[in-house]
């Protein structure tokens, strides 16, 4: 029983690092994810803010009154 306690113990421990690795590993690479997209946003951004302006700009309301619309026809 007690071989068997410390088999367990010593793959526990001989996994541990292991999972360590694999566990900073992969928070590097959604770091490096993150940093990626945020860099995508932050040149984006403002070609999109330009286009939002421009349709706000260009925005015209439609009047449906009754004495305007009958100028339009005529």
């Amino acid at each position: 029983m007690a071989m068997e306690k410390v088999a367990m113990d010593t793959s526990t421990s001989i996994n541990r690092p292991l999972r360590n690795v694999f566990e900073a590993a992969d928070t590097r690479q959604k770091q490096a994810r993150k940093r990626s997209l945020c860099v995508i946003n932050e040149h984006f951004e403002p070609a999109f803010n330009t286009v939002a302006a421009t349709q706000i700009v260009f925005q015209q309301p439609v009047n449906l009154n009754s004495s305007d619309s009958s100028q339009l026809h005529h």
